[in-house]
């Protein structure tokens, strides 16, 4: 199995990733699919068509908060972290599968060995603790940067951009490593993929 840091719209950048993935391997992603990049409505496709289970990300539950009123965020805060390229790639019409798709994101997705979700346990949360999405708090699944639980499981996150992949261990454990790459970042963004249980990975440039 392979999981996938943030994408953010670079749906050639995922393309060509796929292309480096053997065929057969189930593939997640640890989400923010969408937003910043130009294709966002072309990455959820591809993600719908390949049958890739992603995780809610902090940009997927702004979107659904824009598409809802926006009740819970405000309608700024998703323009302001690249919710117009969202729109406008969809080019105001956004196909009720796609909202359905998004909707059907789970918070974390547990294995035997790792817990995949946006952004992590927060130390001093547990994991439901940290699946309460309330306004005005950083702490859960879908915004937290502080440093990690452990779980007794290794974390798989995204959230919080890193030139390289981030192994974080705690007194020398190993217990998350975070797969955003920066793809949508100009100069040395790129697409990661890690292979679970092993930790091998592959990257993309990001051609977009």
């Amino acid at each position: 199995m392979f999981v996938i840091g943030d994408i953010h719209g670079c749906a050639k950048a995922l393309e060509q990733l796929l292309a480096e993935i053997p065929t057969g391997e189930t593939i997640f992603a640890v989400g923010d699919l969408i937003d910043r990049g130009p294709d966002s409505s072309k990455v959820v496709s591809i993600c719908m068509e390949s049958g890739i289970r992603s995780v809610m990300g902090n940009h997927e539950h702004m979107f659904l908060d824009y598409l809802d009123g926006a009740h819970f965020y405000g309608r700024g805060l998703f323009f302001a972290n690249g919710g117009r390229e969202t729109i406008e790639s969809y080019g105001g019409n956004i196909p009720e599968d796609h909202i359905d798709y998004l909707r059907s994101l789970p918070l974390y997705i547990e294995t035997d060995h790792f817990i995949l979700s946006h952004a992590g346990v927060h130390f001093a949360y547990t994991l439901k603790d940290a699946c309460n999405i309330k306004p005005n708090c950083d702490f859960n699944l879908l915004w937290n940067r502080s440093p990690l639980a452990d779980l007794g499981k290794v974390q798989i996150l995204g959230h919080t951009y890193n030139q390289n992949v981030l192994e974080i261990r705690e007194k020398r454990k190993l217990i998350g490593i975070n797969i955003d790459t920066g793809c949508c970042h100009d100069g040395y963004g790129k697409l990661t993929a890690i292979s679970l249980p092993d930790l091998n990975t592959i990257h993309v440039r990001r051609p977009c």
